[in-house]
């Protein structure tokens, strides 16, 4: 089982994965953690790089302390598990995770999904 979260550095969880630098990609078979860089200073933030990298890795579940409504539908549209982090321990959340303590975001959990839909059809 792979598993990805969003971080800011090596160690660090960061709020969701529009706020992260880093990729981190635990694979249970073998207990490690890949840490995939997927922006550069010096380039503006690119979404779509993300998501080809979370794709590429054969995931099962994302861990995320908050994510937005239309990453989650992106990654409910992959197949791919959104959880809430508990905390910002990596191990942790693995830990939780592989006793499954920890709850799936619901589209009626994440940012933006609340009133939106009825000003922006993107919100839907």
């Amino acid at each position: 089982m792979k598993i990805a979260f969003p971080l800011l550095n090596e160690k660090e969880l960061a709020l969701d994965f529009s706020k992260s630098k880093y990729v981190g990609i635990y694979d249970d078979t073998i207990s490690r953690l890949d840490i995939v860089s997927i922006c550069d200073d010096n380039i503006e933030r690119d979404l779509s790089i993300l998501f080809k990298t979370l794709l590429q890795h054969d995931l099962k579940f994302v861990i995320s302390p908050f994510c937005s409504f239309m990453s989650l539908r992106i990654l409910k549209e992959n197949n791919l598990e959104a959880c809430q982090a508990v905390g910002s321990s990596i191990q942790e959340n693995i830990h939780l995770l592989k006793n499954n303590k920890l709850e799936p975001f619901m589209s009626t959990d994440v940012n933006g999904s609340t009133n939106c839909a009825i000003e922006y059809s993107s919100c839907l």
